[in-house]
Order: C-alpha cells, then structure tokens, then sequence
C-alpha cells in the first residue's frame, strides 16, 4: 500500500495526503494539469526533506523518503507510458532482459501480453519504431518487480485487470488513458500552479 501524507507535490502549493490499497486502481482527476509531470513530481520528491514533522511517503511500510530513483525501482515504484528509447546495438529482446530482475513476467511473457513488440523482439534497438516507444517503456516495467505503478500513457485493460489480480496498485495520470470499462475512482487532488 502507498501511503502519503501532507507531502508538497509542488512549490507553493497544498499538502495532498492519500493512499492506494493493494491491487487498488486510482486515476488522478482531470482537473489537475499535466499529471505526467505530477507523477514524475510524486516520484521526485521523495528527494526533498520534509518540511513538516507530519510528512510521509510509505509503501508497504517503508519510508521513499530520501530514496533514490534506483531505491525506489528496486521497492517496487514503476513509472510507464513515457516514451524510452531502446540501447542501440542490442535486440529488444536484450533491452528487455538487461531490465529484468524477478519482475512480474519473464520477458517471454511479456511479448504474449504486449503482442506489437513480437514482430521487433530479435530487432536491434536503432531498428525499433518510435511508435513502440511507449509499449517498450511498459515492457521494461513489467519485467521488474513492481508493487506499485504510475501510468501515463496507456495501458490495456487485460493487462490492468491481471496487474490488480497480482496485487499491483496502478494510478493512472489524468492524459493516460484508462481503458474502457475498467471501475477507477478518481483522485482529486489540488490544482498545480506554474513552478
């Protein structure tokens, strides 16, 4: 479960304090601008120190807080839909398994739940679209362990459901597209001004 409490997502403005059950889904409501960058902002400042005694970001008990990037991947906290390129020289198959460390899937898979990637799996990353960009980015995260993802592009909604079964919290920022049909309570949360 992610637990935040009266953190500043951005300069000036409000405390925002929610959390997400396990295998909970949560879209951040559409009043909120440039949510991709809110995610990024919800990532990033873990770094920052707490300017009130009161001030927390927990997953499953464990403090992000002062986490680094490479912390935080290995807790669990994923963040996909936003466009990576893949290393050039290796297939995409190797830039999948140079990414995997006990993630959900095995990178075999992954091609089965994410099938535009099969056509380019033995393909050398300079050779890969950037269309698959974004489906790459996704891939890379499901081959690590993942208790907690944070979405911005777009994710299927068989893939979100099996992501819930395995208990994986998923919050979808506002510009992702959440599929049809999938129940996600919104989160509102306070309006970002220019930083």
């Amino acid at each position: 479960m992610l637990a935040c409490g009266n953190l500043l997502l951005h300069s000036g403005g409000c405390p925002v304090s929610f959390s997400v059950r396990a295998g909970e889904r949560l879209r951040i409501s559409r009043d909120a601008p440039d949510t991709s960058r809110l995610l990024f902002q919800l990532l990033a400042c873990r770094r920052q120190p707490p300017r009130r005694t009161d001030t927390y970001l927990r997953l499953n008990g464990q403090n992000l807080l002062g986490a680094t990037a490479f912390e935080c991947s290995r807790r669990g906290v994923q963040l996909a839909g936003e466009p990576l390129e893949p290393i050039k020289g290796l297939t995409l198959r190797q830039n999948l398994q140079l990414s995997a460390a006990d993630g959900l899937f095995r990178v075999d898979e992954v091609f089965a739940r994410l099938p535009r990637l099969v056509d380019f799996a033995e393909a050398r990353g300079e050779l890969i679209p950037p269309s698959l960009y974004s489906e790459l980015s996704l891939a890379r995260v499901l081959v690590r362990p993942t208790q907690l993802l944070l979405v911005s592009g777009s994710l299927p909604i068989s893939l979100a459901m099996e992501l819930a079964d395995r208990g994986v919290s998923v919050i979808f920022g506002a510009e992702a597209s959440v599929p049809n049909g999938l129940k996600t309570p919104v989160l509102k949360l306070p309006v970002l001004s220019a930083v």
